[in-house]
């Protein structure tokens, strides 16, 4: 599989360990197992609506937003810092009604809109569930899959990313669903859901 980000983020011949932290008061940190800082994360404020994913220099790589299109939230991720570069995906919910989340990830050449086409990749998490798994198309072979690593405490995620798989594409959408999670928790009646 091509790269959706880029060639330099994803590993040919082994699976990627990685460590996603959240932090309250400055930027999100993704790490090796050793620690070794390979990207920053930063989320919605109050002036801000976006997500924007940084090489640790700060450096934009991916800026993820939301739009409400048909009564229905769809996520666009595109490459650096805005709406002006190409897209790399657009993220939506797989149906309307759900009991745990599934998200339908249709990259940059499959129309989300067309009748006929059929998602490149899966994400699920169950609602009481600690892990997020991104699968290729619906029900395909599971490809990364991002793991809690403290039950007390829901900011520490472990990810394994398989060979060939783009660790910052899979990054952008553990993201949708943290944010998608933040946002039914703290606004119930929000259109990000």
């Amino acid at each position: 599989m091509a790269a959706v980000v880029g060639d330099q983020f994803r590993s040919a011949q082994e699976q990627l360990q990685l460590v996603y932290e959240r932090n309250t008061w400055s930027s999100d940190t993704v790490t090796d197992l050793n620690g070794r800082l390979l990207l920053k994360v930063k989320r919605p404020t109050f002036s801000a609506t976006d997500v924007l994913i940084t090489d640790p220099s700060s450096r934009p790589i991916v800026v993820i937003y939301h739009e409400l299109k048909n009564f229905r939230t769809n996520w666009k991720v595109f490459r650096e810092q805005s709406r002006d570069t190409p897209l790399l995906c657009t993220v939506r919910k797989s149906s309307r009604i759900q009991f745990s989340l599934s998200l339908d990830v249709f990259l940059a050449s499959n129309n989300p809109d067309s009748d006929s086409s059929e998602p490149d990749f899966q994400v699920k998490k169950e609602v009481l569930g600690s892990s997020i798994e991104v699968s290729r198309g619906r029900g395909g072979a599971v490809v990364a899959r991002a793991e809690a690593i403290s039950l007390l405490s829901n900011t520490r995620y472990q990810i394994s990313v398989a060979p060939g798989i783009d660790y910052v594409f899979v990054l952008s959408l553990i993201l949708i669903v943290k944010e998608k999670e933040e946002a039914r928790q703290t606004a119930p009646s929000s259109n990000l859901r």
